[in-house]
């Protein structure tokens, strides 16, 4: 849920600022990442820098959710 209202107030400044920042970066570890890695794509004009640490592959499961278990685990 925390992450959530995270997200809302992060597009809700860029919104609010209509000008794109440079100094926002965006990191995660473990299962966060899945969300770091999704953000930092949707935003990438706005998201300068991503960190990711021990999570998976962006794309991994490309779109198939029985392979989320194996090949993504």
């Amino acid at each position: 849920m925390l992450t959530i209202f995270c997200i809302s107030v992060l597009v809700a400044s860029f919104i609010e600022a209509k000008t794109p920042r440079t100094d926002v970066t965006v990191s995660s570890i473990s299962a966060g990442v899945s969300m770091t890695s999704q953000l930092q794509i949707a935003f990438s004009s706005e998201i300068s820098d991503c960190g990711i640490v021990a999570g998976p592959s962006y794309y991994c499961a490309q779109g198939n959710t029985m392979s989320v278990l194996g090949a993504c685990a």
